[in-house]
């Protein structure tokens, strides 16, 4: 609410309430096709999602859990439409990007 007008804080995915990137508006066809409000929560499930659903792409069929790490490291750079992952053997995080997000009236988000 009000309370929280004002305050910044960082966020590690695009803006998802906006639909400015190929990724954001996937989102939000599919929140749309689902009539669901579009948020945050089920921006980074959906984002995570399409990072399972490409690792057992390219796990082939005898997935395992170490299929799943080895396949993980050798991804490399992922674009899923303006918001780059990039992994390898070093690199489990996938992502260096940060934004930064306002609280405004009414509680709602300012980009």
């Amino acid at each position: 609410g009000d309370e929280a007008r004002g305050v910044a804080f960082t966020q590690i995915v695009p803006y998802a309430l906006r639909a400015t990137t190929t990724l954001t508006r996937d989102y939000a066809a599919v929140m749309e096709r689902a009539k669901l409000t579009a948020d945050f929560d089920h921006f980074f499930g959906y984002i995570n999602l399409r990072l399972v659903l490409e690792m057992l792409k390219r796990a082939g069929k005898a997935v395992t859990p170490q299929s799943l790490v080895t396949t993980l490291e050798a991804m490399g750079k992922v674009d899923f439409g303006g918001y780059t992952l990039n992994f390898g053997p070093q690199s489990h995080h996938g992502s260096s990007f940060v934004d930064l997000l306002i609280v405004g009236p009414g509680g709602r988000f300012i980009h």
